[in-house]
């Protein structure tokens, strides 16, 4: 698989013919050769207001890939590379204490659910509280003020996020 990068397609002209064309051109070959194709991302360049346009990056499957890679000299066309992260097969590595997830939020139990997969039998270690404690010790600050230095709204199974919609607020102009 080639990775062809910096195909750009004006904005009222962006069909799939166009974009086959644009391709074939940046591989210096026939669109014939062009077997399939997978876009990676599609971004706009809205820069020149008179011009604006599709900026593609695409990984592209050719006949003669080689010969196609030989012919082509850009530093935007490239084998594509494998950016899939691969475990080492449970016991091929050996490890003298068992892996140790710090925190029983989204990323920690994601991260120990990958090595319980892969054979590596993680750790996990919580301060809080579990999520119903915890959900009345939080419910209890934000009434009277009183924090629960050992469970809070910043940490506890599911994490600081348990309590949040993901947006960042600082309650600058809040008035209480």
């Amino acid at each position: 698989m080639i990775r062809v990068r910096q195909i750009k397609i004006d904005a009222l002209n962006d069909t799939e013919e166009m974009l086959l064309k644009a391709v074939a051109k940046k591989l210096k070959s026939e669109q014939r050769q062009i077997c399939g194709t997978s876009i990676i991302k599609k971004s706009i360049d809205a820069r020149n207001k008179s011009s604006v346009c599709y900026v593609y990056e695409l990984d592209v499957q050719v006949q003669n890939e080689a010969e196609v890679l030989k012919k082509c000299k850009s530093a935007d066309v490239f084998v594509t590379p494998d950016t899939e992260y691969h475990f080492d097969k449970s016991g091929t590595v050996p490890v003298k204490h068992p892996p140790v997830i710090v925190g029983s939020g989204p990323a920690g139990l994601f991260a120990a659910y990958i090595l319980a997969e892969n054979g590596y039998n993680p750790i996990v270690i919580e301060r809080g509280e579990d999520i119903d404690r915890r959900t009345e010790t939080v419910r209890k600050f934000w009434a009277d003020g009183k924090l629960n230095k050992e469970s809070n709204v910043q940490f506890g199974e599911g994490g600081a996020g348990a309590f949040s919609d993901g947006k960042l607020n600082t309650l600058v102009k809040d008035e209480g």
